[in-house]
């Protein structure tokens, strides 16, 4: 998991202090959360509306 946010955040994270690498990574994992939480949600809300 760590490999591969390094390798995906172009910005050189051991340049950075602790605190805004912590962020960065943080907030990839609330960007993933929420989509995962919200991308079935409406998904599932949009092939109801399609079935019926």
């Amino acid at each position: 998991m760590k490999k591969g946010y390094v390798t995906k955040i172009p910005l050189p994270i051991k340049k950075l202090s602790k605190k805004t690498s912590f962020r960065l990574v943080w907030i990839a994992i609330m960007i993933w959360l929420i989509l995962f939480l919200i991308l079935p949600i409406a998904f599932n809300v949009a092939w109801k509306m399609v079935t019926r």
